[in-house]
């Protein structure tokens, strides 16, 4: 049996636990020994809380999957990547957006509809118009339900080419962490496998190279650009606009300016934008 469980803590921050729902190989009990599963109900006794914070269970299997990225629109509603093809089925495209409500405002979600689906290695959403941006290398999706009957209706591929010139996609590194950022663009992470990004509804525009950076773009007007990074997966804004990343090895670092900020004096030589604030490496 297999259980995935999804935690909102009382300052939004998520924690996921899941794993696959492919059939996996079987290992000998000999040489590892099972961990029994733990049931929805028990699982919040297994987290130990800091002081002055509260954690809730707001849904588990089997009304969400595998998730590894939320977002909550203007109604409350809840967005939810769900990476269930990760890590050896890619092309069998089972990554897919779940659409969570919660009917009676009590902070636990009763119902969920499939979005999107058939989406190879989805890894971030982000709220827009109505419908959401998906990030899924090597495309940048948008996707809108103009009927109400919480599927989309509408999927446009806005931009394409991440991971395209890399020989094997590290699926450790793949485009993430779409967010919007204080200039009211959305910023995300290329990781480690960059690309060339270009609009598929302007082929003969020139592609933005980014290798070794992140981005930003407009969502309406759909202007994209590089911007400093990048690390591997995870990035956010604190309130006073300040960018920070993280990678499994380096896991917080800050970016300490941004390109826009260079315009001023192009021919001054900037030291490395990524400054690493770990306590511990």
């Amino acid at each position: 049996m297999k259980l995935s469980f999804l935690f909102i803590l009382s300052t939004t921050v998520l924690i996921s636990c899941s794993v696959t729902e492919q059939n996996e190989p079987q290992a000998d009990p000999n040489e590892l020994i099972r961990i029994p599963v733990t049931e929805p109900a028990n699982a919040l006794a297994t987290f130990e809380i800091r002081p002055g914070y509260k954690l809730e269970l707001a849904a588990h299997e089997p009304l969400v999957v595998d998730p590894i990225d939320i977002e909550f629109d203007e109604s409350g509603r809840l967005f939810a990547v769900e990476m269930r093809g990760y890590s050896e089925h890619r092309e069998d495209a089972l990554g897919r957006i779940k659409l969570l409500v919660d009917d009676d405002d009590d902070g636990i979600f009763d119902r969920a509809t499939i979005y999107a689906e058939n989406l190879k290695w989805p890894t971030s959403v982000c709220c827009y118009d109505g419908g959401i941006f998906v990030a899924a290398s090597p495309d940048i999706f948008y996707f809108k339900d103009t009927d109400g009957d919480g599927v989309s209706d509408i999927k446009e591929t806005v931009f394409t080419g991440f991971g395209a010139t890399a020989t094997r996609l590290n699926m450790q590194a793949l485009v993430n962490s779409l967010i919007w950022g204080p200039d009211n663009r959305i910023w995300g992470a290329t990781a480690r496998n960059g690309g060339l990004v270009r609009r598929p509804d302007q082929p003969n525009s020139e592609a933005i190279d980014l290798q070794g950076a992140d981005f930003s773009f407009d969502p309406k007007t759909r202007d994209i650009r590089a911007e400093n990074g990048t690390a591997q997966f995870g990035m956010s804004f604190d309130s006073q606009g300040r960018r920070f990343v993280s990678s499994n090895s380096d896991h917080i670092q800050w970016v300490a300016w941004e390109r826009e900020a260079q315009k001023n004096n192009p021919y001054y030589t900037m030291p490395k934008p990524l400054v690493s604030i770990a306590k511990a490496g």
